[in-house]
């Protein structure tokens, strides 16, 4: 008897890791463990907008993002369905998130995927994500999410969530764009989180436009980061802050191509950008 109890425990203790890593095979949150795809927001009109393409084998985890509106009347919803606007199937993922319609602000959203959690939504395999925008106010920003990624042993982490950031300053006080991050060939940039803030100006608000490409301004290949950043029409109220912690991935400027930033007028931008280069 003592002999077959040894046996039957022992055998359990093979079962067991098996049992484990069974119930153990999806212990990660997407958003914390992969690379970061993203997408712009640049809207203006009324209108249902495809952010992001049904695949027909992954579903869609929407991990960060953020939204700046101009004031006036007008909101943005994410939603999720079929066809060329999620007309088949279509169910809220969002309620409407709705500009200020005070004179002279804006409003800004804000989601930020933190280093071992982060996706707030999630789109089911076989359907897109989609906007549904309200007025002809500029909504502008970028939205970051993992479909299908690619695990393989040279990329299977998010960069923001792995390695030490470096920092780059923004300061502009003119019309005139420039270089924040300079390009290398051989490495991306990987844009882990930023503090922005325009302090408004009296007359015609300032926008801020974040694009990729070569040259001192980014002139050559030019690739627009969402929409513009528009600032309030309140001089030295710091009208327009965005701020985003430092945690995961939110755009990728791609290998060879520099980070910029090009203002309209000349309002103070000033803030900082944490990023990963490799």
């Amino acid at each position: 008897m003592r002999k077959l109890l040894t046996l039957l425990a022992f055998s359990a203790l093979l079962v067991a890791p098996r049992a484990f890593a069974q119930s153990q095979a999806n212990p990660f949150d997407p958003c914390a463990q992969f690379p970061k795809q993203y997408v712009g927001i640049n809207i203006s009109s009324a209108t249902t907008t495809r952010l992001v393409a049904l695949n027909a084998n992954a579903p869609i985890y929407v991990c960060g993002g953020v939204l700046n509106q101009v004031n006036g009347t007008g909101s943005l919803k994410l939603e999720y369905g079929t066809g060329a606007t999620c007309g088949t199937g279509t169910t809220a993922l969002t309620g409407p998130l709705y500009a200020s319609t005070v004179a002279s602000g804006t409003t800004n959203v804000v989601l930020t995927a933190s280093k071992t959690t982060g996706t707030y939504a999630v789109a089911p395999t076989g359907t897109s994500l989609c906007a549904v925008s309200t007025g002809t106010i500029q909504q502008s920003g970028w939205l970051s999410y993992v479909q299908s990624p690619n695990v393989t042993a040279a990329s299977f982490f998010d960069p923001c969530s792995q390695y030490p950031m470096s920092v780059a300053p923004i300061n502009f006080s003119a019309a005139t764009g420039a270089q924040l991050i300079a390009g290398v060939s051989s490495a991306n940039i990987y844009v882990c989180g930023m503090y922005y803030q325009d302090a408004g100006r009296a007359t015609t608000a300032n926008t801020g436009q974040f694009s990729y490409g070569t040259g001192s301004v980014c002139a050559t290949g030019t690739t627009n980061i969402g929409g513009v950043i528009t600032g309030g029409l309140t001089a030295g109220a710091n009208a327009t802050t965005i701020d985003v912690p430092p945690a995961s991935t939110m755009f990728t400027v791609p290998m060879g191509d520099a980070l910029c930033l090009t203002p309209t007028q000349t309002s103070t931008i000033t803030g900082y950008v944490d990023y990963v280069q490799r």
